[in-house]
């Protein structure tokens, strides 16, 4: 009997229910038949609980709960990390991408002097900036992607693996790429730079942006440390900062034809570059024409009137602008400082890496702060379209003491085509038989200087001229500069041993601090320690001069006006020894010296060191001389120094003053001992600290007397400031502004060995030995008043004789105060002069950058 397939196979449906009761089976039984143990069966009773009636797929989904559970635990959990602790925090993220800011650029203060001209000021103009994605190159990127998108298609995007995605991408970022380096090319042109120098630019603006970014994800990530442990590293999102996607300056100042060029590169090129209205600083006095009458000029000058472009004016204190921003101005005050919490407060004043307008020296960068005022803003609510604006704060105005007219005037006389400024042979003289006399430095080697006029009644100073300036620094070699330091305001830097022009100070000093008396006399001998003691002589007790003393000149003991006017040093030799070092020192000190007069140009900047850290801060700007400190004055005495204390009282020794504090104690002589130091500024500055005020209360009588010792020093025949002789021994006055009185004393300083770097190589190839320092310091006022008005002192570097060589300067000082209207002088011979104007005031030239 034959069976058909369907009676040898069962359903499809019973095949399954047997194979399920076969695994039911299985499951029920602990032993396995194919074990080869016997099987026994398992009561329900012995059955853990928790699995009675449970089948594995009920226990699998019992897993599947439990991961459920604690992957929406975590989820709740960091949802009210976000939304309650740190809701603050997200909101204003989420606030500051629907937030569009633009910076509206502010106009630094000008800067004038004590007639209103401007010396400098802000005047409109452009800067080019580069967005960051355009920096770093991530613009290429984001570029990249959407036009692969763009050019594919959505759903075939979609479609493609990521090899075929990336090669579309790489396509065209090579195009982008070459489109962006085409508009770098085009911005360096435009703005007169090689491609390599805004490289560099944009290298410096990517270093900046990149150490704040680390520095701002830092400070948020330690914040989230201490709230979530180390597990929030790797939950941490790197946030971009602001500057990540803002526009950074690398072009100050452009012309507005580049400017114009710029905008249509900007339009055509989106998300590249931006061309921002800002300003450059002009300084409309930096030079002006003179017309220099050499009528009064010492004999060998003298000549028609000459012409002269004076560069610089005054530069060393009204100081320049940089348009480069540095890590210290970075570090001091930046834009956007990040609090302990990271958050990110604005200061519109602030720095940002990139270009901007920073002073660089003198007032503009003592005053920088309060010259750069603040940056306006406004904010566009994206999904509002609501729009706030902070209006810019303007930077404040500064009116100086000085006249720049008179320091353009004074300025002129230290330029090397007129002369007065350079060694010459009859600063040192001729012998009695016509042979000159060896120079130490070549004939008509340039010297450096600096001159100072002060206001006796109100201490403003009118002209403070340091040579050479900035300007003419600027076309020295790289030898030249580093042997003359043109950035060193020798006004107010530069220190000096006074010389005889501290006699007089010490003369009143010593009187009113009962030491001396005022109508005592010296018996001059020549020698202060003996007759064979090389220390402590009178400069006329020499050889050449057949050991000559002043008592024998004038057949007696010298007073003080004879002291002054002839500077005999035994006369002053005595009175510092009667007042002692201790004494004299602080009758120096209440002078104004081994102290900063403050007069309104010193600055705290920040000390740095060989790494570039800044490590500290020093007050720059203005040199407070050198006295002997307290330590060192006890060392003096307790060795026993007999030289020291005495050469103190004729300005040797440790002690040094600036052409300022010289001018500036003349002029406390002159008020009779009111302190009223010397000033630059006439705006109040907020916040100054409080300057010196006093009387020292000078005995009137001595003050009297020491005015008629200087102005014999001047106008008698004897007096070291009365003429000067040339090869053919005639004399010739050195002050011959008519009208005029003039109490003045001379100085001759001895100064350092000079080493000289011949052909610039850096090794010193001969040091000259035997020079000094000139001074010439006095008073002048009109005859008619016959009051001194005006404190004026010359500093000559290197250049002999006071007298000789700084006086013929301060005569040309004295015709410019005339010049100017300061003085009435003789108006029957003082010549007609037009009012100077500066050169180019309707075209000015720019100068430096933008804020």
């Amino acid at each position: 009997m034959v069976r058909s397939a369907s009676q040898d196979v069962p359903p499809a449906g019973t095949r399954a229910a047997g194979r399920c009761a076969d695994r039911e089976a299985s499951l029920h039984n602990t032993d396995s038949p194919r074990s080869g143990r016997p099987m026994a069966s398992e009561s329900e009773s012995d059955r853990p609980s928790s699995l009675r009636g449970t089948s594995m797929f009920e226990r699998r989904m019992m897993v599947v709960g439990v991961v459920f559970a604690v992957v929406l635990g975590g989820m709740a959990a960091r949802l009210f990390s976000l939304t309650v602790v740190m809701g603050s925090q997200q909101r204003a993220l989420a606030d500051s991408r629907l937030d569009r800011s633009t910076l509206l650029p502010t106009v630094r203060g000008s800067i004038k002097d004590r007639k209103g001209r401007v010396l400098a000021e802000s005047v409109p103009s452009y800067d080019v900036a580069i967005f960051y994605p355009a920096i770093n190159g991530s613009w290429v990127d984001t570029r990249a992607i959407a036009a692969a998108k763009k050019a594919t298609g959505r759903a075939a995007w979609n479609r493609l693996g990521p090899a075929e995605r990336e090669e579309r991408i790489q396509a065209q970022r090579q195009e982008l790429a070459a489109e962006l380096e085409s508009v770098l090319n085009d911005v360096a042109t435009a703005c007169h730079m090689t491609r390599d120098e805004l490289s560099a630019q944009m290298g410096d603006v990517r270093m900046h942006v990149e150490k704040k970014a680390s520095a701002v994800w830092e400070a948020r990530l330690e914040i989230d440390r201490a709230k979530y442990g180390e597990d929030a590293e790797g939950q941490f999102d790197a946030q971009p900062i602001a500057e990540q996607s803002e526009a950074h300056v690398v072009k100050s100042g452009i012309e507005t034809a580049s400017a114009f060029v710029l905008r249509k590169l900007a339009d055509a090129h989106p998300g590249t570059i931006e061309v921002q209205d800002s300003t450059r600083r002009v300084y409309p006095w930096a030079s002006a024409r003179i017309d220099l009458d050499r009528s009064s000029m010492p004999r060998p000058l003298r000549g028609s009137t000459l012409k002269l472009d004076v560069q610089g004016i005054a530069d060393h204190v009204i100081g320049g602008v940089r348009d480069e921003v540095w890590r210290q101005d970075l570090e001091r005050r930046p834009f956007r400082v990040v609090g302990s919490a990271g958050d990110v407060a604005l200061d519109l004043g602030g720095y940002r890496p990139g270009h901007d307008m920073v002073g660089s020296y003198g007032i503009e960068r003592t005053y920088e702060d309060l010259l750069r005022g603040l940056r306006g803003r406004t904010v566009q609510r994206l999904d509002t379209n609501e729009t706030s604006r902070t209006e810019p704060v303007l930077g404040s105005d500064l009116q100086l003491t000085l006249d720049v007219a008179l320091q353009a005037r004074v300025q002129a006389l230290f330029m090397p085509e007129v002369g007065l400024a350079r060694a010459q042979q009859w600063h040192y003289g001729w012998d009695n038989d016509g042979t000159p006399k060896q120079m130490p430095l070549s004939y008509l080697a340039p010297l450096n200087g600096a001159a100072v006029v002060l206001d006796v009644d109100t201490g403003e100073i009118l002209s403070m001229v340091s040579w050479p300036t900035v300007a003419a620094g600027e076309d020295f070699d790289d030898a030249v500069r580093a042997a003359r330091h043109p950035s060193v305001n020798r006004a107010i830097e530069g220190f000096y041993p006074p010389g005889s022009i501290i006699k007089p100070i010490v003369y009143v000093s010593a009187v009113r601090s009962g030491a001396f008396g005022a109508d005592e006399e010296v018996e001059c001998n020549g020698h202060f320690f003996g007759e064979s003691d090389p220390f402590g002589r009178c400069w006329i007790y020499t050889k050449q001069n057949k050991y000559l003393t002043h008592s024998k000149v004038i057949s007696g003991p010298l007073g003080v006006e004879a002291a002054i006017s002839r500077s005999c040093n035994i006369y002053f030799y005595t009175i510092a020894q009667r007042m002692g070092l201790r004494t004299l020192t602080d009758w120096y000190r209440n002078f104004g010296l081994g102290q900063k007069l403050d007069i309104g140009i010193a600055r705290w900047e920040p000390r740095l060191d060989d790494a570039g850290n800044i490590v500290g801060d020093r007050l720059s700007g203005e040199h407070p001389g050198v006295l002997p400190s307290v330590q060192a004055i006890a060392k003096i005495e307790s060795t026993g120094d007999r030289i020291v204390p005495v050469i103190a009282g004729i300005g040797q020794g440790p002690i040094a003053w600036t052409p300022m504090q010289a001018a500036n104690a003349y002029a406390t002589l002159a008020r009779g001992g009111v302190i009223r130091d010397a000033e630059l500024l006439v705006t109040p500055i907020p916040g100054r600290a409080a300057r010196r005020t006093g009387d020292l209360k000078l005995n009137p009588h001595s003050c009297e007397r020491a005015f008629e010792g200087l102005r014999q020093a001047v106008e008698e025949q004897h007096g070291t400031g009365n003429h000067v002789s040339y090869e053919d021994r005639r004399p010739e006055a050195i002050i011959n502004a008519p009208g005029v009185v003039v109490w003045a004393k001379t100085g001759t300083a001895q100064a350092s060995p000079l080493k000289v770097d011949d052909d610039g190589n850096g090794t010193i190839d001969r040091t000259i030995t035997g020079l000094n320092h000139a001074w010439f310091v006095g008073l002048v006022g009109d005859a008619q008043e016959h009051r001194p008005r005006y404190s004026v002192a010359v500093l000559l570097e290197h250049g002999g004789s006071g007298g000789k060589s700084a006086g013929p300067i301060a005569n040309q000082v004295i015709h410019a105060l005339i010049a100017e209207g300061y003085l009435q002088g003789d108006p029957q011979s003082r010549p007609a002069r037009k009012p100077l104007q500066p050169i180019g005031a309707d075209d000015i030239e720019p100068t430096g950058g933008a804020g």
